[in-house]
């Protein structure tokens, strides 16, 4: 997995599963992973992900990811207006990823015509999610190919 970083004031931090330290680095080399919701396992899908409804109750308040946003578009010079962008969970909530770390957070076009579009990616976050519900594909799998799918797309 690679090194998952996220624009923190003006200075990068970059998180590894085992710890975090402080470097400088520009800001258009974030790169951000996906982390998962310790919740959410496959042992539990029924009453998490699998649920209905059940994302609406973790999702993050508007607040929280509007600010987010912008904080991440300015850190990765995206030019605009922010409502050009979806504050999108690089894991979906749809397959477990984690709410709240900015670190699971990214701004994503909106633009129905761009092929990196939180349009086209909807489709697969419910697609992934269906194959998991249905036992068809493991939480594990999907969680690593929707990433490996949609790594491409994080570059501004």
């Amino acid at each position: 997995m690679p090194t998952i970083r996220v624009l923190v004031g003006s200075a990068l931090c970059i998180l590894m599963f085992c710890g975090c330290a402080t470097t400088k680095s520009k800001a258009t080399d974030l790169i951000v992973a996906g982390v998962y919701n310790p919740k959410v396992t496959q042992a539990n899908i029924a009453t998490t992900i699998c649920k209905p409804g059940w994302t609406a109750t973790v999702r993050p308040p508007v607040y929280y990811t509007s600010t987010l946003k912008r904080i991440q578009m300015r850190g990765l010079g995206l030019t605009g207006n922010p409502l050009d962008y979806e504050e999108d969970h690089f894991i979906p909530l749809e397959l477990g990823g984690h709410p709240t770390n900015p670190n699971n957070l990214w701004p994503q076009i909106f633009a129905v015509t761009d092929p990196c579009s939180a349009h086209v990616k909807d489709v697969d976050e419910n697609a992934f999610n269906k194959k998991v519900c249905s036992g068809a594909m493991t939480l594990d799998a999907a969680r690593a190919a929707i990433a490996a799918k949609w790594i491409h797309c994080k570059r501004p």
